[in-house]
Formats: C-alpha cells, sequence, structure tokens
C-alpha cells in the first residue's frame, strides 16, 4: 500500500475527506442507537476516539474492560492473529446492539466482510421493526 505522503495533494485531501465523512458516519449512527436504545445521557460520546468504544460496550451491555479487548491486543502485539481477537469481541458486542434493537444476531457477523460492513452500523441504526417492544426506548 502507497503511504499517504506519495499520495498528490489533492488525493491526499480526498483521502482525508473520506477518512472523516465515515467516522462521522459511523458517529451520527452509534448515537442514534444510543438514544434510541434510551442512552441519551452518553450519547454525545460518540463523537469521542475511546469514548465511542466505551459507549459501544456500553450499549452491548459488556464491562467496561471489554474496551481493553477491543483495543489492547492490537496496539500491544499487531499481528493477524490479535486483530481478529479485536475483531471478534466487536462482533459479539454488535450481536448484543442488534439484538436490542429488534435485529437478528446474524447481522453483526457481516462486520466481518469488506464493503458490505460500512452498511452494518446505519442499518441497525435507522432501520426500525415498529412491531418489536425491544426497539422503544427506555423513556417512554
Amino acid at each position: 500500500m502507497t503511504p499517504i505522503t506519495n499520495l498528490t495533494p489533492t488525493t491526499q485531501l480526498l483521502y482525508i475527506m473520506l477518512i472523516v465523512l465515515m467516522y462521522c458516519y459511523f458517529a451520527i449512527s452509534l448515537q442514534t442507537i444510543a438514544k434510541k436504545l434510551g442512552d441519551t445521557e452518553v450519547s454525545w460520546s460518540a463523537w469521542v476516539p475511546v469514548a465511542n468504544l466505551y459507549l459501544l460496550c456500553r450499549l452491548g451491555r459488556k464491562p467496561w474492560w471489554w474496551l481493553l479487548l477491543l483495543v489492547v491486543p492490537t496496539l500491544i502485539f499487531p499481528h493477524p492473529l490479535t486483530l481478529g481477537l479485536s475483531s471478534a469481541v466487536a462482533v459479539i458486542i454488535w450481536m448484543e446492539i442488534a439484538r436490542r434493537r429488534g435485529k437478528p444476531f446474524w447481522i453483526a457477523l457481516l462486520l466481518l466482510l469488506p464493503v458490505i460492513n460500512l452498511f452494518v452500523p446505519g442499518y441497525i441504526a435507522f432501520v426500525d421493526n415498529t412491531n418489536n417492544p425491544t426497539t422503544l426506548p427506555i423513556n417512554r
């Protein structure tokens, strides 16, 4: 893969804009999920790096130390196996979030597929199941 410094300034700018757009999409999706699940007091943390991972764990009803399972293995020992561990933890968390939103748990497995994984947070956040009471906010 070509380092970003070897690209033209225009390509660098487009690359950075794409990263910012993807971050905003993920943050909006996570904030929307938090609000729909009734976790409105900390939904703003979807915009804060690392705090958004804590929010993810919270929405998935996992203890705070699962945040360490998401981050530490890849940072300490960057290897495909540790990336796999972090990915597996993320899928387990997203399975619970999908279940809480009334979606089938297997939707979270789509996070392992390139390109399709970009649509999963938006689907969980913005597609409502009106006949499932688990999709209703806690504060009715």
